[in-house]
């Protein structure tokens, strides 16, 4: 799991070429007001709760070049409340960097120094992976499947994968996280198996594997359904060949960066986590005067205490952190039912932005592609440019629904927010 961290270290990669938002207030103009067209998005109402007029906080967002002030404390937002839901997820990012060869993440067995635990998985599971290689070389990435039954078994599956030196991390709109969220959401895979693959008795098959070059990352979303209990396994090898990744399951585990988890770091995450999908709906009845409200978007319970909004482990490598704490590679589809029940339109705006600023620095927080009732919208936010204008709407007397939806790229920061205004 990608820390705060990490997005210092990653500093250099956002060059300073990148194109910047303006740090504009309330009064962005980038999206132009406009009617809403009649809307087609549905609105789930179940699980959804009323948010009244006395809730939001009156006044708007200051103008001001203080990036400080561009997003909300987090004592002024509120629980999506979401409901959990999705296939289980296999997560391999610890370590995030490795610099040897052998298995990243493996669900099949204990490890006398990793622990974990023999955890099969049958029918559809998510996988997600993040790694660095910090290898003196460049070495493979593999991800394997195994059947430990006594009888054939089958898999098919979807799914993407870039390194960064594929989709180079220069900003907005760039780099490999982006571009996995980004097919993910458009359903535009790298690979996809349709034809059932069949695995027989103590074998393995190959996923997908990929080059890395010395100080690469790579980031890679897949969907994988079997029809009988299967391991999986990230393993690095330097050749790139299938025995020596079927070898490398079996071996001693690669040398790395390995953080645990402790009361002052979310550590990083190796294991098999409970839930892959977050749905939340929310009405919000639009006051009468000028306000503002917020929502925790992507949060979690260990520092940001607004609401428990992460997948528990069903099994971990020792030391790896118990909740998937930036919820990366999970889907969201997050639904608000605008109700205007004044007797006047209302001017509303909605902005997506980030809890993490830093007015001397550039480094991104957030980078991928989102729908907004359809429409696919870039995203990019950094410490100095916390927030972006996603729409600004005249809603007439009546409902009016937003939706929006997107999978969680990695090399983020974890805690987001999503800002409405209304006058």
């Amino acid at each position: 799991m990608k820390n705060f961290i990490l997005a210092f270290a990653i500093a250099s990669f956002f060059v300073a070429g990148c194109k910047k938002q303006e740090l504009n207030s309330v009064r962005e103009t980038s999206d132009a007001e406009s009617e809403p067209k009649k809307e087609k998005t549905s609105f789930n109402t179940i699980g959804a709760r009323t948010i009244t007029t006395a809730e939001w906080t009156p006044g708007l967002l200051p103008i001001t070049t203080d990036v400080t002030q561009h997003i909300l404390p987090d004592v002024q937002l509120k629980p999506l409340l979401p409901v959990y839901s999705g296939a289980k997820m296999y997560v391999s990012n610890n370590p995030e960097i490795f610099t040897g060869n052998g298995w990243l993440m493996q669900n099949s067995r204990t490890d006398a120094t990793r622990g974990g635990s023999s955890f099969p998985l049958s029918g559809l599971n998510t996988v997600y992976l993040f790694h660095i290689n910090k290898a003196t070389t460049s070495k493979y990435i593999h991800l394997m499947v195994s059947n430990p039954n006594n009888n054939n078994i089958t898999y098919t599956g979807k799914g993407s994968y870039y390194t960064n030196a594929e989709k180079p991390l220069t900003g907005q709109a760039t780099g490999q996280s982006y571009f996995v969220s980004k097919d993910w959401l458009n359903n535009t895979m790298r690979k996809t198996i349709t034809t059932p693959i069949t695995i027989q008795p103590n074998k393995v098959s190959e996923v997908f594997k990929i080059n890395m070059n010395a100080n690469n990352m790579v980031d890679a979303r897949f969907e994988l359904t079997t029809s009988g209990n299967a391991y999986y396994y990230t393993v690095i090898t330097s050749t790139g060949k299938l025995t020596d990744a079927t070898n490398a399951t079996q071996g001693v585990y690669a040398a790395g960066t390995y953080l645990t988890e402790n009361a002052n770091a979310f550590g990083r995450e190796a294991g098999v986590y409970n839930t892959s999908d977050v749905t939340a709906s929310n009405v919000l009845q639009l006051p009468s005067a000028a306000s503002k409200i917020g929502f925790c978007l992507n949060t979690t319970a260990k520092f940001k205490m607004v609401e428990e909004q992460t997948s528990f482990a069903l099994m971990t490598m020792l030391g790896s952190s118990s909740r998937s704490y930036g919820n990366y590679g999970n889907k969201y589809n997050v639904s608000f039912q605008l109700q205007n029940n004044n007797t006047s339109n209302r001017t509303v705006k909605l902005y997506f932005a980030s809890n993490v600023v830093d007015a001397t620095k550039t480094n991104g927080t957030w980078n991928s592609q989102i729908k907004l009732n359809g429409t696919n919208v870039d995203i990019y936010t950094q410490l100095n440019n916390p927030r972006k204008l996603l729409a600004t709407w005249v809603v007439p007397v009546g409902i009016f629904n937003a939706t929006l939806n997107f999978y969680v790229p990695g090399l983020i920061t974890t805690n987001q927010q999503l800002i409405f205004e209304s006058y």
